[in-house]
């Protein structure tokens, strides 16, 4: 990985990710669940490559976001040599559901 950085999955975004995976596989099928996976690891080595590729959130200007899809927000920090994936939100939630707005 470029740059030295390491992913740092944290508990929560597995959760997340996983939830993610599960309720497309459920309500959609198996091949978007997929898709979501290939266009998720695109953004992760998108992010590995390029740190900074994100925009900086209104609140706390450490930590960044990067569009998955049109409805998945994939959250992330970057500390050191280490960037954590803090969550993935969906954007067809309540905004003031997000606590990194």
């Amino acid at each position: 990985m470029p740059n030295g950085l390491r992913n740092n999955y944290i508990q929560r975004s597995i959760q997340c990710f996983e939830c993610c995976s599960a309720l497309l596989r459920k309500k959609w099928s198996k091949k978007v669940a997929e898709n979501f996976l290939f266009i998720f690891y695109d953004r992760v080595d998108a992010i590995a490559n390029n740190p900074n590729i994100g925009r900086k959130t209104n609140k706390n200007r450490g930590i960044r976001k990067i569009l998955i899809t049109k409805h998945n927000m994939l959250y992330y920090e970057v500390s050191g040599n280490r960037i954590k994936l803090l969550t993935i939100f969906f954007t067809v939630q309540d905004p003031s559901k997000n606590k990194f707005e």
